[in-house]
This record gives C-alpha cells, structure tokens and sequence, in this order.
C-alpha cells in the first residue's frame, strides 16, 4: 500500500498492492516552504492511517538526513519532522523510518537543490553560492534498490536508518558538474555559510557492496547526465 503521489510514492510502485507493507510518502517534502498547515496535515493523514490499521503491516516513513544538522533543528520543518519520527515510533508497532538526503529523480523539482542550480545555471542567472558546504546526493533508484532490500529482507525494523551517498560533495562539485554537462559558464556570487554534518551510513555500507550500487568518484557525474538529459 502507497500513501503519496510524489517522486517516493511513485518510485515505490512495487509495493503498491503489497498489504504488508505500508509506504507513507504523503506530506511534507520542501523545507524551504514548510508552513504549520503543511505540519498539521501530514500529523492528521498519519494518525488517521495507522489509529485505521488493524492487520499491522511493515510501515515505512521517509524523513530527513538533514536532521543531524545543529543549525537547522529549530526550524518549522525540522522539528516536524522529529515529531513525525516519534509519532510514528509511537503509533506503529512494526515500522522503519528511512531518512534521505538530497534526492534526485524525474520529477525536476525545482525546490531541490539539484534542480535549483540546474535551472540557474541554465538560465544563466545569478545565484548565492555556499562555498566548501557539503551535500550528499543520491538517486532515487538507488534510493529505491538500498530501501527495498531492507523492507523485502526484514532488515533493521524498528530503527532509523540513513540511506544516502557514501561519500558527499561540496556545493561546489554540483555547480561545476552541471556547468561542465551544459558547458555553461555559472554566475554565482560566493556566500560563507557554515553548515556541514556527518551522516552516518555504516549501516547500509555492506547493503550497498551487495547491490553493487557504485557510489564512485563519478557518481555525481553519472547523475547530472542522467538526470539533466531528461529536465
């Protein structure tokens, strides 16, 4: 069962007549314009499907990486989200709550990270760049292969999990790989803003070799190709 229409929902389709696992990828998913009403209805959509759900499927939540950030955790959307993680421990008897980074999908969302530097840089228009920040991005299909793996397998139920890159990028990598992909020249105007944190993913690593997801030096390339060829 599926709970959600965006880019997760959709990438999780497998599961969609699948009655002993329940998806809740409905709710809040910009923390750039997060508002109390957004918090509000994600809570009531989540307490109404599981106060519903007498046949106890495995129950999966999708939070966020960005947690781990001290600079961020008082604002609206952060702190939603930690109460969201609780509620659902609460709540749900059988659950995993998945926290991702900066995903990257189809959807060409122009909210994300990605998808912001892709349309500034091809529109060539000015932007702030927050130099030597790091960021982690990963494919939803990697995304999809790493978190499938957990749910079909039984794996790690009950905890948070972080399913992200192995390795981060600086802003700065992005910015250069999608300028190189484009061969655009990008017009950005440096800004220090100090906001890196760890995410720690020892618990997928040996996940990840078995699934042979190559989190390389050309990772990042290989997403901006694929993903840019498609915007």
């Amino acid at each position: 069962m599926i709970i959600g229409s965006g880019l997760i929902a959709k990438a999780f389709h497998k599961y969609k007549n699948n009655t002993d696992v329940l998806i809740f990828a409905s709710g809040v998913s910009n923390s750039k314009s997060c508002s109390i009403s957004d918090c509000n209805r994600e809570e009531q959509l989540a307490r109404k499907i599981l106060n519903g759900n007498n046949n106890q499927p495995l129950v999966v939540y999708f939070s966020s990486c960005s947690l781990s950030s001290t600079r961020l955790k008082n604002d609206t959307y952060h702190k939603h989200k930690k109460k969201m993680e609780g509620l659902f421990k609460v709540l749900s008897d059988r659950r995993i709550i998945f926290r991702l980074p900066n995903v990257v999908g189809n959807n060409a969302n122009p909210d994300t990270l990605f998808y912001y530097l892709v349309n500034k840089i091809r529109q060539q228009e000015e932007f702030d760049l927050w130099t030597k920040n790091k960021r982690n991005i990963i494919d939803i299909d990697d995304v999809v292969k790493v978190a499938s793996y957990i749910i079909d397998n039984n794996i790690f139920e009950g905890e948070v999990i972080n399913i992200a890159n192995i390795n981060d990028n600086t802003v700065d990598d992005i910015v250069i790989s999608i300028s190189k992909y484009f061969e655009i020249q990008a017009n950005f105007s440096v800004v220090e803003y100090a906001d890196n944190y760890k995410i720690d993913t020892s618990k997928i690593k040996s996940i990840v070799k078995k699934l042979n997801v190559k989190f390389g030096n050309e990772y990042l390339d290989n997403i901006v190709r694929k993903y840019c060829e498609k915007s």
